[in-house]
């Protein structure tokens, strides 16, 4: 392998946890975000549709939603390419929030409010052998 700069794909934090994006949304931004580059060439990402769907072996259409999917959320954003007035260039939207995400708190602090009943059960765990009156998995005991 030959030695070189690393490449890297900084995509917004936020989108981690975005239950709107499918896996194809999220390997579309990242190779938006590598050819953007956090847009210090001032261009952003000019790489045309189908080199970009034959690098995420993808269909032209589902691209082409991904990349709606993702403007609509913001996390991308278009402009005329300057350098092909035919085509388009993405850039990567940042924000604030993608800064907070990364402060959230950790470790034992809570991150969501819970409520006072319990949220496990006190069913066996590791590698022994479940009894058959306990409960097994988020199935309700029925015969109790």
């Amino acid at each position: 392998m030959a030695e070189g700069k690393p490449t890297f794909a900084a995509i917004p934090a936020r989108c981690i946890g975005d239950e709107r994006l499918a896996a194809l949304d999220l390997r579309v931004l990242a190779a938006i975000a590598m050819h953007d580059r956090f847009s210090k060439n001032g261009v952003g990402c000019t790489i045309g549709h189908g080199k970009l769907a034959a690098k995420l072996n993808c269909h032209l259409k589902s691209l082409s939603r991904s990349i709606r999917t993702l403007a609509e959320c913001g996390y991308v954003g278009g402009r005329d390419n300057p350098l092909n007035p035919k085509y388009r260039a993405y850039f990567v939207i940042y924000n604030e929030f993608d800064e907070h995400f990364t402060k959230a708190p950790t470790g034992n602090e809570l991150v969501t409010p819970t409520g006072s009943e319990t949220v496990t059960s006190n069913a066996s765990r590791g590698n022994q052998l479940v009894p058959e009156s306990a409960a097994r998995g988020n199935q309700l005991l029925e015969n109790a």
